[in-house]
């Protein structure tokens, strides 16, 4: 929609069966958006310069949100370049999936043209506390600005942990579920900036790097 609207503009969506998500349902209609927010659903009077968008016979849908998402992390076309799983630490609270976001990943540009425009990206599994999870539009050249919030913190208590332990990074993966739980509780206690900026730079991803420069003396 972005490329269509351009800065102020207008697009009108015509004759589709738009599904509204609110109280008033499904409405045979059409769809007028406004600097790129939906201003009117139903017999919209349009501006006279608004873009008009055939959508007879289909189905009109508010942007999908895909609430569990990888995507902008795992780097789709670029799996060297990969950021959803910490591996120097079980727990690294400090991290942050806007650091790790890659705006050119070619997963994204999937997700828009499929309709999803907003994704809950966060790390992986590897991770018993993998970091802060952050709510990101599809659309955009520039992480910062497609940020909505930054709203939760990515924790895996089942087997993927453990599963981690085959990895030369065993030493720090908690190999069975109480392990993992004390892992966790002691985390919150005995996590510092300090201890958290230390992390090697030869080992951390992007993520944790940025993070590591952020928060370290200058």
């Amino acid at each position: 929609m972005s490329d269509t609207t351009g800065d102020g503009g207008s697009v009108v969506v015509r004759g589709g069966t738009v599904h509204t998500q609110t109280e008033r349902g499904t409405v045979e209609g059409d769809v007028l958006v406004v600097d790129g927010a939906v201003a009117a659903v139903g017999d919209v009077d349009a501006p006279a310069d608004a873009v008009e968008v055939d959508a007879t016979g289909m189905q009109v849908t508010p942007g999908l949100i895909d609430a569990h998402s990888h995507a902008g992390m795992a780097e789709w076309g670029e799996p060297e370049d990969g950021d959803f799983n910490e591996g120097t630490s079980a727990t690294t609270p400090h991290v942050n999936a806007l650091d790790g976001f890659h705006p050119r990943d070619e997963e994204l540009q999937g997700a828009f043209r499929n309709g999803v425009t907003t994704v809950s990206a966060r790390m992986g599994s590897g991770n018993v506390i993998g970091g802060i999870i952050c709510s990101m539009k599809t659309y955009g050249d520039v992480a910062d600005r497609m940020l909505i919030a930054e709203d939760g913190m990515k924790a895996a208590m089942g087997e993927t942990p453990s599963a981690s332990t085959a990895s030369a990074r065993a030493a720090s993966r908690p190999p069975v579920r109480a392990s993992r739980r004390r892992c966790a509780r002691s985390s919150w206690r005995r996590r510092t900036t300090s201890s958290a900026a230390s992390t090697p730079a030869s080992t951390a991803s992007r993520s944790s790097a940025i993070w590591a420069a952020r928060t370290s003396p200058e």
